[in-house]
């Protein structure tokens, strides 16, 4: 096992980074119980972070975190992973879903499958907000105010309170709903001012 993985480490520190995941790879899988395989994991996800490979990475740590041999539950392995799998889903979204490959309607259905999947996240009510942002880009207001009320009902305490009540009004406005749009400039100004 330490053979195979200096083997690797080696590659790892001469930036020969492909080669070095897939000798990390071998010892994940050949050792899974091994501490040096939890070492290798934690290598092979940071060049992918590192390179900003969010997509993989996210792929490569699900893998690991399915990994029962590897990822012992109440592990602080297993808590990093979950983590990585957590962040790494966020960034593919918001980096290569909304910003590289500007698909709108693509990353706001994205953000509301994150929150779907990861409920308790200290990012769910922002993925939200975010997703109820990017809807009115795409010029779905119907979606952008949905998700908007839902960011209201489920995280009451969000510190995107401001800016989604804000958003809200001027969505109903455009929507024709002056009535709605009214009540909702009034809660913002309510709110604002205990601020």
């Amino acid at each position: 096992v330490d053979i195979s993985y200096q083997a690797a480490v080696v590659y790892y520190d001469k930036n020969h980074f492909v080669e070095a995941a897939r000798r990390f790879g071998d010892v994940i899988n050949k050792y899974p119980e091994e501490k040096r395989s939890a070492e290798a994991a934690d290598l092979s996800m940071a060049v992918l972070e590192e390179k900003e490979e969010w997509l993989e990475l996210n792929k490569l740590s699900r893998s690991f975190k399915a990994n029962t041999k590897l990822a012992k539950p109440g592990t602080d392995f297993t808590k990093r992973v979950s983590a990585i799998v957590e962040g790494s889903q966020y960034k593919y979204i918001d980096e290569v879903v909304y910003k590289k490959e500007k698909d709108a309607a693509k990353a706001s259905d994205l953000f509301i499958a994150f929150v779907a999947e990861f409920p308790k996240s200290e990012n769910a009510d922002r993925a939200l907000t975010y997703s109820m942002i990017i809807a009115r880009e795409a010029n779905q207001l119907d979606k952008a105010i949905a998700v908007g009320e839902r960011v209201l009902k489920e995280y009451p305490m969000t510190s995107f309170d401001l800016k989604v009540k804000n958003s809200l009004a001027y969505f109903y406005e455009k929507m024709a709903n002056f009535e709605k749009s009214a009540q909702m400039y009034e809660n913002f100004v309510a709110t604002y001012d205990l601020a």
